[in-house]
């Protein structure tokens, strides 16, 4: 080993230079592309506690590997060197170990871990190194190792390592993983902490005897550790035991969980024993820590339900209610009266779940620490997410209520912390308990940004969600960078950015697998689904999903709650994609989950209702829509905004059918509430003038429907809503202009609306193909068919994933083709139309329209005049009583026919 300097990067490095016959050696172990690989997997780690490699190579036939130069000496020499207490060694190998479980965690074995292959720098910081490079041949028979001497050597040839620290499946040629370097950790501790090795033997082959029949020697007396009290030394036994069998499944899981273990049996003080894992920290709160002791005590666990008791009380309460104001609003009220009982009943959950985790641990001794740790990190979700509710109440007031319900609906589910198979499977938490503490500060500021979401209040969400994403990249703890994602990807859904939430989920989704939490890996491929079903861009992408979001919701036991967001997800996206029968079969089976969760039962009876606006028209949606209104009024009482949201689509329906008297005041209903729960100049009321205005225009009153659309448009732009929201009240006006007979005025509208939704050519919504069809409508009554065709007859061709727009267009495309004395075109056009007109149960005056172009065609083209006639006249008849703007023109060409005979 030689120090060296990189000209570079001006840094000094150190220098391993392998003759070629050792090199030679290796390759006849390893193979030289392994150990290229190896090392370059080193280069790309980066740990405190690994020493960083920054370049392998040749130079001639000597191979080289330039590495983090290290100032101090061995962990063979700082143990030699004595008067170290139990808790520095212990210590100083938990730095060892994390380093090796950061190696373990890139795909990394050790193969050779042992004193000589640890480097501590004059600060005492550890780095393991020497990453299965190291390559010396031993014979298997020569002189046992004494403990310390120095020569421990590596072997090369079947079994590959140290003999004094190989594992039984090294001596035996087997595969190695990460339980054979924690073997040798343990190996290696054993002797720092007692002065001699577990297993022993005259020679190397004594000792390969001793490890396969595992034979461990009792510890040396004394112990070379200083102040190393008697009941510390049994269960440090104990655990290094563990992780010395011979049969490497009953070794503990991974690195983690056995410096886990060491770390609770450093925290002893006293007369008794503090467990310093998650399950401490996980649960302490305002203060009051949810202290897991062991002394001898009547009541091990009575206060492990403090951090709830202290979250949510009667005086919490009182204080929210304080903060509502003198004289809530009614809506405030009635929120916080539906919440209040279900926070009592949460918090008696969550408390007895606390107590029983305690007691499964220290009272009956059925659960290990490490599940109390998991268990206790998933609780203190749940207190977190209280306690952030609370605050963002207090801090809030009557402003935060109006989302309380789903706030409170989602809180984490408590029954997920007793599912012991699944808490099991998850990536045990760090076992440094500095790095545990910054997992829980990272989920306590995760638990405010979504208490504030689901309460409609994120000013800073945004900010506080990246410092927690980074801070989670930094511990490195793949749960928790996993939920931290998930949120930012909901966040991002919430503003339509569609295409940053679909990069949320996919990370988020592969830092879950990372962490073996299936549940979340489940809920970010869904989130992943709902991202691209929304940009509705990449349909096959989405559908190509679909498998492998059903494998997660399985792999995590197929809960039923996650099934039901499974088939609301896939049944949203299939209706996206025009596939209708599909999207109906899937809603109908969430509906089927739902159960008594009236919340849920209300969001798929709109979702039911919508669907069959799109794919059957309003007339086979009225009950429907009925029904999702019944449900929102159960679910949410009548002064809260999805029952707003209710009302607008009951009043959309029967506007479409011409019940404008009846639409418009529920849309006025619809309006005050969300003016009392967002306040008069907020998107939420921008969004209903829209069809407050469509109602008034619908009734007649143009003059109160063009102020209506105008103070739309206007707040749109000032609270900066999205290009789409913003497009739609042009798009309105325009409409209004159309019908007033004045085309000219409607068409700078409607290019602006299509300038809004990204122009002419690319992807199709619903929004841009209305835009367009508008367009050719005011083409056409501007005397511009020529203008107006081309673009409606492609636009036909694009509407197969939105049929509810087609009998639209087809009508001013037969007018435009007519027009243009295009027959057989026009007669084509007409087929299709009232071929799916009869499958979708069309209205009356769209069917009306059909007929009478029919009629129209055959009376101009001079094929059958008479029948012609009778059809527009029929075609007349069964427009006018629903739509006057179509049956005007419809009038005016009758009168220039021959009356009908009598």
């Amino acid at each position: 080993m030689l120090r060296a300097h990189d000209p570079q990067l001006d840094r000094p490095v150190a220098l391993k230079i392998m003759a070629p016959g050792r090199w030679h050696d290796t390759v006849a172990t390893l193979g030289e592309q392994r150990l290229e690989r190896e090392a370059m997997a080193m280069a790309r780690l980066s740990h405190p506690n690994v020493v960083t490699v920054y370049e392998m190579g040749k130079a001639g036939e000597a191979a080289y590997i330039a590495m983090e130069l290290v100032e101090g000496g061995t962990l063979r020499a700082w143990m030699d060197a004595g008067g170290h207490g139990w808790r520095e060694i212990i210590d100083v190998f938990l730095a060892c170990g994390r380093g090796l479980a950061a190696a373990h965690g890139a795909g990394l074995v050790h193969r050779d871990f042992k004193p000589e292959n640890v480097l501590i720098d004059h600060d005492g910081r550890p780095r393991v190194t020497d990453f299965g490079l190291v390559a010396v041949g031993l014979a298997v028979d020569g002189p046992a190792l004494a403990a310390g001497s120095g020569d421990d050597v590596t072997m090369h040839g079947a079994a590959v390592g140290t003999p004094a620290y190989m594992a039984p499946e090294q001596w035996q040629g087997q595969d190695v993983d990460p339980r054979t370097d924690q073997f040798a950790f343990c190996v290696a501790l054993w002797e720092a902490l007692w002065g001699a090795r577990p297993f022993t033997g005259a020679t190397s082959a004594k000792v390969r005897d001793a490890v396969l029949a595992g034979t461990i020697a009792r510890p040396a007396t004394p112990a070379r550790a200083t102040a190393f009290p008697a009941r510390a030394q049994r269960a440090i036994e104990a655990i290094l035991r563990r992780g010395l069998a011979v049969d490497r499944t009953a070794r503990w899981d991974d690195l983690s969980a056995l410096l886990a273990a060491l770390t609770r049996v450093t925290t002893w003080r006293g007369r008794g024993w503090r467990w310093a894992g998650a399950g401490v920290a996980a649960l302490a709160l305002a203060g009051a820590g949810w202290a897991l002791t062991r002394p001898a005590v009547a009541a091990p666990c009575a206060r492990a339900d403090q951090a709830m008791r202290e979250a949510w009380n009667p005086d919490i309460l009182a204080a929210v209610t304080t903060a509502l104001g003198p004289a809530p609003a009614a809506l405030a009220a009635e929120e916080l009266a539906h919440a209040a009982p279900r926070l009592d009943a949460y918090a008696a959950r969550w408390r007895a779940g606390a107590r029983a985790a305690c007691e499964a641990t220290h009272v009956h001794k059925q659960a290990s620490p490490a599940l109390l740790d998991q268990r206790a990190a998933c609780l203190h979700r749940g207190v977190a997410s209280v306690s952030a509710l609370v605050t963002t109440l207090r801090a809030a007031g009557a402003a935060s209520t109006s989302h309380l319900r789903e706030a409170v609906a989602h809180l984490p589910d408590v029954a997920a912390c007793e599912q012991v198979t699944r808490l099991s499977t998850i990536t045990p938490l760090p076992s440094d308990p500095a790095l545990q503490a910054e997992v829980q500060r990272i989920d306590t500021v995760l638990a405010g940004v979504d208490a504030a979401r689901h309460a409609g209040i994120t000013p800073d969400g945004r900010r506080r969600l990246d410092d927690a994403i980074t801070a989670a990249r930094a511990v490195g703890y793949a749960p928790v960078l996993a939920r931290a994602l998930l949120t930012r990807g909901n966040i991002e859904q919430d503003g339509t950015a569609y295409a940053a939430a679909e990069a949320a989920f996919r990370e988020a989704a592969s830092a879950a697998a990372d962490g073996r939490d299936d549940a979340l890996a489940a809920e970010a491929w869904l989130g992943v689904i709902g991202a691209v079903g929304e940009r509705r861009d990449d349909f096959a992408a989405g559908v190509a999903l679909e498998p492998v979001a059903d494998a997660a919701v399985r792999r995590a036991g197929d809960d039923p709650t996650l099934r039901r967001m499974y088939l609301q997800t896939l049944g949203a996206f299939a209706a996206r994609r025009g596939e209708f029968e599909l999207a109906r079969e899937r809603m109908e089976a969430a509906r089927a989950l739902a159960g008594d969760d009236a919340t849920a039962r209300a969001r798929i009876a709109n979702d039911l209702a919508v669907l069959t606006v799109n794919s059957q028209g309003e007339a086979a949606a009225r009950e429907p829509a009925r029904a999702a209104l019944d449900a929102a009024r159960q679910a949410f009482g009548e002064r809260h905004p999805s029952y707003a949201s209710a009302l607008q689509l009951q009043a959309h329906v029967l506007d479409a059918l011409g019940e404008s008297a009846q639409a418009e005041p529920m849309l006025r209903q619809a309006v005050a509430i969300n003016e009392a729960a967002y306040g008069p100049r907020s998107a939420a009321v921008a969004e209903l003038l829209l069809p407050v205005a469509n109602a008034e225009r619908n009734l007649g009153r143009f003059d109160q429907a063009r102020v209506t659309y105008q103070r739309s448009i206007t707040l749109g732009a000032e609270l900066g809503m999205s290009p789409t929201v913003q497009s739609l009240p042009v798009m309105g006006l325009a409409q209004l202009e159309i019908e007033l007979g004045n085309p000219a005025a409607a068409l700078p509208h409607l290019d602006r609306a299509i300038t809004l939704l990204g122009g002419v050519d690319g992807e199709v919504t619903t929004d841009k193909a209305l835009a367009i069809y508008l367009r050719g409508q005011a083409l056409r009554d501007s005397g511009r068919c020529a203008e107006a065709r081309p673009t409606l007859e492609a636009l036909l061709v694009r509407l197969e994933a939105l049929p509810h727009l087609r009998p639209y267009v087809w009508v001013v495309a037969a007018q435009c083709q007519i027009a243009a004395r295009s027959w057989d075109a026009a007669r084509a056009t007409l087929d299709q139309a009232q071929a799916a007109c009869t499958k979708m149960e069309c209205s009356a005056d769209t069917l009306g329209q059909f007929t009478f172009l029919r009629g129209r065609m055959l009376v101009e083209s001079g094929r059958d005049v008479a029948r012609g006639r009778a059809l527009a006249r029929e075609g007349y008849q069964l427009t006018a009583p629903a739509n006057e703007v179509e049956a005007k023109p419809m009038a005016t060409w009758l009168a220039t026919q021959p009356p009908a005979p009598r």
